[in-house]
């Protein structure tokens, strides 16, 4: 692994845990057991730390979610379970990528324009709007799918949204006094909950 690899999996570690303001260099660099001059040679700041390490969050989780949907799509299935089979593997893309979702619930308050930048990086890798043919494909064919005529980018924004909150919902449920006994219980209940609010929404009735 190179030094460039070693500090922004150092990185990547303490920016999920401290957040952007919280974390800091020097954490970084005992993370990755390299000096701190080290990193300032190679990203020059904490900004530009933090850019590349949005891209490789997004990057990875990218990697591992457009083959992943490729794949379901050529499955024989009715549109429908297309559809849940997508959110179901998205939603066990992010847990396995703990480190994205904490990291990008802190840049959507502390780095907009680097989101962008970074969504931008795989979109020139994947294709532009990759992250969204998948919904536009089962979507797109309307009633002949057994769907209303829906706006495909607007679901699949509807849906990750919906996901990230539920890596919330543990937090908030304890602010509005819901009970959880049984956590992995308690979030397999919420990815249910999502899949069929999702296909309410999207179903022709």
């Amino acid at each position: 692994m190179t030094n460039r690899e070693k500090i922004l999996e150092a990185a990547v570690t303490v920016f999920a845990k401290k957040g952007r303001n919280g974390a800091h260099m020097e954490e970084i660099a005992a993370e990755a057991s390299i000096n701190k001059a080290m990193i300032y040679y190679i990203f020059h700041g904490k900004d530009e730390l933090y850019l590349e390490v949005l891209k490789k969050v997004f990057g990875d989780l990218y990697a591992e979610m457009i083959p992943m949907y490729k794949a379901n799509m050529e499955k024989s299935l009715p549109d429908k379970e297309h559809l849940v089979l997508m959110i179901d593997s998205m939603v066990d893309s992010f847990t396995r990528h703990g480190n994205f979702t904490r990291i990008l619930v802190d840049a959507m308050s502390n780095g907009v324009d680097e989101i962008a930048q970074a969504i931008q990086h795989c979109r020139d890798i994947y294709g532009s709007d990759a992250e969204f043919n998948e919904f536009d494909s089962i979507l797109a064919k309307g009633r002949s799918g057994g769907f209303r005529d829906v706006d495909a980018e607007q679901v699949g924004l509807s849906i990750y949204g919906m996901v990230l909150i539920f890596y919330l919902s543990r937090p908030l449920s304890e602010v509005l006094g819901i009970r959880v006994e049984n956590e992995s219980e308690f979030l397999e209940q919420r990815k249910k909950s999502i899949i069929d609010l999702i296909l309410y929404g999207v179903l022709a009735r």
